[in-house]
C-alpha cells in the first residue's frame, strides 16, 4: 500500500476539513463559542452556562455565591420568571430578568454546601417564559470533606 494509491482521498478531505474549520470558526465568531453555535443550530432560544457547576472540596455548611450565565440566541426579548429555592441552593435573586436579543445576562445563585455524604449534587431550574416556555436546568456539584478540628 502506498499513499499513491489513496490519494484521491486528499482533496475530498481536505475539502471536508476545510468547510468544518469555516463552520466551527464562524460560529464562534458570531455566537461566542461552539457551545452556542451548537445551541443555536438546535433552536435554542436560551442557553444557561455552565450547564455543570464544579465547586470543587468544600466543608459541610459552606456557602458559595456563583453566577450562571444567560445567552438569548433569539431574535426576541426572552425572560426568566423565577427559579428554585431550597434548602441548598437559591437562585432567585435578581429575578424576574429579561435579556434582550442577541445578549448575555448573569444570574447570582447562592449554594449552601450540606450533608455528610462525600458527594453534594443539587439541580437547580429556572423558568422561561415567551413562546418556549419551560425550564433550564443546570448542576451544582461538590466534594463534602470534613474538616479536621485543628483547623
Amino acid at each position: 500500500m502506498t499513499w499513491k494509491r489513496y490519494s484521491w482521498l486528499c482533496v475530498p478531505l481536505a475539502g471536508i476539513l476545510g468547510t468544518l474549520v469555516l463552520v466551527v470558526g464562524g460560529g464562534t465568531l458570531l455566537y461566542g463559542s461552539p457551545a452556542l453555535l451548537l445551541a443555536r443550530l438546535r433552536g435554542e432560544q436560551l442557553v444557561l452556562r455552565p450547564a455543570v457547576l464544579k465547586l470543587g472540596e468544600c466543608g459541610p455548611g459552606a456557602e458559595r455565591h456563583i453566577l450562571l450565565q444567560l445567552t438569548n440566541l433569539g431574535e426576541q426579548p426572552a425572560g426568566i420568571l423565577g427559579g428554585t429555592t431550597t434548602c441548598s441552593c437559591v437562585a432567585t435573586q435578581g429575578l424576574p430578568i429579561t435579556v434582550p436579543a442577541g445578549e448575555t445576562r448573569s444570574v447570582p445563585v447562592t449554594v449552601h454546601v450540606g450533608g455528610e455524604a462525600p458527594e453534594f449534587r443539587q439541580t437547580i431550574t429556572l423558568f422561561t417564559d415567551g413562546d418556549q416556555l419551560g425550564t433550564l436546568q443546570a448542576e451544582v456539584r461538590a466534594m463534602v470533606v470534613k474538616r479536621s478540628r485543628s483547623e
